[in-house]
């Protein structure tokens, strides 16, 4: 997905694929306003559900204290 942010740019830009990821409330809920531009630049249907379906998770952790998201690279 050509919408994914360079290493280091914004909170989704720290998720790496190779080493594990963890993300706390406050990271999450920077993540999600980032989902936009990811959501509009999505090339298939299947792309535009995973965003929506990442924007669910992250959603729910930047609501609730002191949870964390854990993304497990490869």
């Amino acid at each position: 997905m050509p919408a994914r942010p360079g290493p280091g740019e914004g909170r989704s830009g720290r998720i790496d694929p190779y080493r594990d990821t963890a993300l706390n409330e406050q990271d999450a809920g920077a993540a999600l306003a980032e989902l936009p531009r990811p959501e509009a630049l999505a090339e298939s249907p299947g792309q535009r559900d995973a965003v929506r379906d990442l924007g669910r998770m992250l959603a729910d952790r930047a609501a609730t204290s002191g949870s964390w998201l854990l993304f497990v690279g490869d």
